[in-house]
């Protein structure tokens, strides 16, 4: 009955999510353009195509401080994966590596390990629970997350305490708002950390510089110090 409770719970959630979604992301184009006016950041014309409208946040979704994503299914069991503004602003992946179900993990236990160019970075858990299923699909083919991030999950958690972890995640109006704010803050990093001459030569149509891969174009130094910011719980 705990279980049923619980799952008809966040069922709940979720439909009170889809109502106010186009609310919600309308006010995230709003708010990042705000975060961006207060601040009176300005970004080199060349990053010009690095706003909100470039990534995508998908409905009945909670998303934590880390980039990942949750979905709580039927059965109680929460699949996790990496959001959209992660897999672009990485770009290539050359391998992804996930537990073994059976492993137990808490909230802040290291979940997924990206691969690039012989360097790696770790996405942490934002739940307790244990493995029960991994997609062995996307360690062999890690391309697929680049066609969508959102059915491309990771791992399959049966959780604990999910209630406790599930209130330091964001959905619709919330998300939207942090997802501004994290904009925010990765315009200030590629300003401070871009080499300007790793960008020789790198041009979209329009003249600016690809979001796509802008950390693929860094150094080890900005690759480690991007994850100690943006993906530690």
């Amino acid at each position: 009955m705990v279980a049923l409770f619980v799952v008809l719970t966040f069922a709940a959630l979720i439909l009170i999510d889809i109502v106010v979604q186009k609310v919600s992301y309308a006010r995230a184009r709003q708010t990042a353009g705000a975060y961006e006016l207060k601040s009176g950041l300005a970004l080199a014309p060349a990053f010009a195509g690095l706003d909100v409208n470039h990534f995508k946040m998908e409905k009945g979704l909670f998303y934590s401080n880390n980039h990942t994503w949750a979905k709580i299914d039927e059965d109680g069991h929460v699949k996790l994966g990496i959001d959209d503004f992660l897999q672009k602003v990485v770009g290539k992946i050359d391998r992804i590596e996930l537990l073994n179900p059976g492993e137990s993990v808490k909230a802040g236990d290291k979940l997924i390990k990206i691969i690039q160019n012989g360097r790696a970075m770790y996405l942490k858990s934002p739940v307790d629970g244990r493995v029960v299923m991994v997609n062995r699909g996307l360690e062999a083919d890690p391309s697929k997350i680049k066609v969508d991030p959102y059915k491309s999950w990771a791992v399959e958690l049966e959780p604990e305490n999910l209630s406790k972890s599930i209130h330091s995640m964001k959905i619709a109006d919330s998300a939207a708002r942090w997802f501004g704010r994290e904009l925010k803050r990765f315009k200030e990093f590629v300003n401070v950390e871009m080499n300007p001459n790793s960008l020789v030569g790198q041009t979209a149509q329009d003249g600016g510089i690809p979001v796509d891969g802008l950390l693929e174009r860094m150094e080890d130094r900005s690759w480690k110090k991007f994850e100690n910011e943006f993906l530690a719980q």
